[in-house]
Order: structure tokens, then sequence, then C-alpha cells
């Protein structure tokens, strides 16, 4: 509500602001001064008492009871200019509420629920003289002095102590947006083997690569005919008798079984004055050919050595002698003997060993000895000893010494000899000592 007193002041405005329109003056803009409203004070309620709540709202009206009229816009004051004397009191502007009638005090409440002390009044500003409108221009150079700049509020109060600084550890904040990230799962394991794999792959194969192009040595030229020839084979060594002064005769078989066979041919054929003869057997095979060992000779002749003197046999070569002695009054036809040259590897135990094969080694011995052909005696023969030239021979006859079986052991040479006449063991031994001379 607008008082008498603002109402009159309004009218004596406007009235003024009429009167200069008809002079021609232009009405002067006042600034109105700024009255801040009084703080309201709310009524407290005593302890121990309830405030009743206010009764809801009334409900709204039926729309078709009649609509409130708006009220007319408030005319908007102009300034009165000023004509000397006392400064007119401005209206109240229409944009500030009206200035609340005086209250009865509000009785203080108690301790606990006093209300906030009210905001002191601000002292309104003096009201500027009116002057004329253009307001004079100042120099461009005027020295406008600066305003002091105001005290710095003291950082703690008189007479104690600064709060004492504690230093912060500052941690690093991670950013807002940051995901953490999740542990690794099955399928991205498979994917770092494979990639493993696939660099293992591409390795190996630029390793093959610069093999093949540039370290392969370069293939031999084929022949003429086109198709390249398998490698000579390796020369064949011919093997050396054990016992010098040995004429080496040479037989070719196919296989081991041959071996007999082979040799009784080549034997056959030799003159009748040839003496002192060593055969040497020759496989030839499909893939390779090779001179017989000890073991084809013996598995070939089916020759039945014991089993304390077979292992340490390493060679052994056939002999073959001429007989020119004959003291039998029954000479058998074919004038030829047959000897063993046994290369052993040990003698330790070969004296006692051969004593214990003397009664069987005729027959043991007879597919290439041929000692059967020297009657039914030659089975049970009695053995006797003998000593020719330092060496020291066992012997059996059938029953003379140009039909029997004679052994004799060098220690020197770790070698065994077998003969099936007198005359066949002292060349062997001759040829022996010879070689030590």
């Amino acid at each position: 509500m607008i008082s008498k007193n603002q109402l009159a002041v309004a009218i004596r405005t406007m009235s003024q602001d009429l009167e200069a329109a008809k002079k021609g003056a232009k009405p002067t803009a006042r600034l109105e001064p700024f009255t801040p409203n009084p703080p309201e004070t709310l009524p407290v309620e005593p302890l121990g008492l309830k405030v009743k709540p206010s009764p809801p709202p009334a409900p709204a009206a039926v729309q078709d009871s009649p609509q409130p009229t708006p009220a007319a816009p408030r005319p908007v004051p102009r300034p009165t200019p000023s004509t000397g004397g006392a400064t007119p009191i401005p209206p109240r502007p229409h944009w500030l509420p009206p200035e609340p009638t005086s209250k009865p005090p509000t009785p203080p409440g108690p301790p606990s629920f006093q209300t906030k002390p009210p905001t002191p009044e601000v002292p309104k500003p003096t009201p500027r003289p009116a002057g004329p409108l253009t307001d004079p221009v100042r120099p461009a150079f005027a020295n406008i002095p600066k305003p002091p700049p105001p005290p710095k509020p003291p950082s703690h109060p008189a007479g104690t102590l600064p709060p004492a600084q504690v230093s912060k550890t500052v941690l690093p904040r991670p950013p807002a947006n940051a995901v953490p990230k999740p542990p690794p799962t099955k399928t991205d394991r498979q994917k770092i083997v494979a990639i493993v794999l696939a660099a293992i792959l591409v390795l190996a194969g630029s390793g093959g690569a610069l093999w093949w192009f540039w370290i392969k040595p370069s293939p031999s030229t084929p022949p003429a005919g086109g198709q390249p020839q398998p490698p000579p084979p390796p020369p064949v060594t011919t093997p050396t008798p054990l016992l010098p002064g040995f004429a080496s005769q040479n037989v070719e078989v196919a296989t081991v079984p041959e071996i007999p066979r082979g040799v009784d041919g080549l034997l056959g054929s030799l003159a009748a004055g040839t003496a002192n003869q060593v055969v040497f057997v020759k496989i030839k095979g499909a893939d390779a050919t090779r001179y017989a060992t000890a073991a084809d000779i013996m598995d070939g002749y089916g020759l039945r050595i014991p089993e304390q003197i077979r292992p340490d046999i390493t060679d052994l070569n056939l002999v073959w002698h001429r007989q020119s002695e004959i003291l039998s009054a029954r000479p058998i036809p074919e004038r030829s003997r047959f000897g063993l040259v046994v290369k052993l590897h040990s003698i330790a135990n070969a004296t006692t060993n051969l004593r214990a094969w003397e009664q069987t080694m005729p027959a043991d011995l007879d597919r290439y000895l041929r000692t059967g052909r020297f009657g039914p005696a030659a089975e049970q023969p009695g053995w006797h000893d003998s000593d020719y030239r330092g060496i020291q021979i066992r012997y059996a006859n059938f029953p003379l010494a140009d039909q029997s079986i004679d052994y004799a052991v060098l220690s020197g040479d770790n070698l065994l000899l077998i003969a099936t006449s007198r005359e066949n063991m002292y060349g062997l031994i001759d040829a022996a000592l010879s070689k030590q001379e």
C-alpha cells in the first residue's frame, strides 16, 4: 500500500515535471536512495510447546468463477528539476516493497532458540544535487590520485602464535576418466601365444630363405645322361697275412655260406709244388665288397670253438701247405695239409682252455682241417708234448707224424698255431720266428 506522504510527493513531482516541460526544460534524472528492508523476525516457539500447523491453502476456484481483473500499471514518477533551496526528498521507487509499519518487538527466546541478530542498517548515501544535464569534460591527462590499498588483515590475532604449518603429502590423483585395466583373459593369452608363434615362423622362414639362396652349396653338374651317379665305393684294402713268407690267394664269394665251396675250389686248382699259402675270402655283395672276418670264416665253415676261446679271437688266416714228408705205409691220395693261424686278444688262460678242448678239437675243426681222412683213430687221439726251437708243442699222431694234429702258443705275438702234420707245424714256427729276427 502507498502512504499518503508518498502519494503527495508523487503528485508534486509530476506537477513539477509538467511545469518544466512547458518551459522547455528537460527533466533531470535523480538517484533515489536505496533503503534495505528491515529484517523479518519470526515468532519463536517457547520450549515445551508445539506450533499448530497452519491450515492448508484454500482449493483453487472453479473455472466458472470470475477471474480477478489485473491492476493497472503504476505510473513512473519523473524527477523534478532542482530550483535551488532545500533538496526535496525523493519518492520511494515503485519497484521496492512498501515500508513496513512499526512492529512490536519480539520477546527474546531461550538461548538455544535465539534467532540470527538483525543486520545493521546501512547509512543512506547523500543525494547528489541536481546539475546540468551535461557534465564538464575532464582533461585527458588529469592527475587522478589512486586510492590507497586497503590494509591487509592480520593472519592471526595479536598475542597468539601462528598456527604450525604441517606439510601435506599430495598423492597423485588418477584422472576422472581413467578406467581400471581388466586382468588378461584366456583369449588374450591365446592371442599372445599366436603372435609369438607367428614371429618364430617368420624368423624360421627368413633363415631358411637365407640358407637356400645364399648359403646352400651349388649341386654338382649331372652327367650327360641326366641321372646323377652314386659315389664310387671306398677302395677295399687287402689284409696282410699274420705270418710273413706266405703267398696270399684271393677268392670271391657272394655270401658267407658260400665260403667253403669257394676256398676248396681254389686249393684244388693250385699247382703241386706250391707251399705255404694263405687264403683271403672277398665277399662281393649287392651293396659293397669286403673281406671276410674271423667270425665270417668260423660261421661259414661251422667251426666249433669253445666259448672260453672264441671271444678272444680277433683275426684268423686259412693256411694251406704242400706235404713233402711221407711216413705212413698207406699214404692218403691228397698230399696237402691245412692249418689255422689265430690272433688272440689275450693268452692268459689259453693253455688251460686248450687242454680242456683237446679231446674234441679234431672233430670240431674237421670241416676245414679234414682230419677225418686220417681214419677212426683221429676221433680219440693220444696227446704228447714236444719242443721245436724253444716253442712248446702239443700233438697227436694218426699214427705217424705225417698225419697228425698239432698246436702251439706264441706268447710274444699272441698267436695260436694249428697244423695237421709235423712238417706243417715246423713251417709255421719258422715263419713266426723269422718275423722276430
